[in-house]
């Protein structure tokens, strides 16, 4: 996997280099139903007290940024609903999502301990699911 380096969503310098950390991404658009209902779900579950396992790097990236459609901009978006992850810009030509062949958003990638890519799809993932997943990256290698 190569890095990737950015402005956040914050307007901080974003930089990400795989290989010192199992990794997810998830891909999000401010307008997309499910994409909501996964930032909803996620910081509810985290407003109950539970927590991702430690050990494992999670951020977001804002894709497919439109200003004509629903939660623009997707700053105030995840502002409002509580988002505590860091969150990378796309660019206006969306590369990033092009370069991860994005399929659909929520968009996952998953990145182990080495740097190599070992998932990625679209669709949401609960976040008990999130955590089983988490847990299977932090699990030691068998063999």
């Amino acid at each position: 996997m190569p890095g990737i380096s950015g402005t956040a969503i914050d307007g901080t310098p974003f930089e990400w280099r795989p290989g010192s950390a199992p990794t997810v991404i998830v891909f999000l658009a401010h307008w997309c139903p499910a994409c909501q209902n996964e930032v909803a779900e996620l910081t509810h579950w985290l407003d109950e007290g539970n927590q991702l396992p430690e050990g494992v790097e999670f951020f977001g990236v804002s894709t497919l940024v439109n200003p004509e459609r629903d939660n623009y901009p997707p700053s105030q978006w995840l502002r409002d609903e509580g988002w505590p992850f860091p969150v990378l810009l796309d660019d206006e030509d969306s590369i990033l999502s092009a370069v991860f062949r994005l399929s659909g958003t929520p968009f996952w990638v998953v990145v182990n301990q080495e740097g190599r890519l070992v998932f990625w799809d679209s669709g949401q993932i609960l976040p008990d699911d999130l955590v089983r997943l988490f847990n299977q990256l932090l699990a030691p290698a068998e063999g």
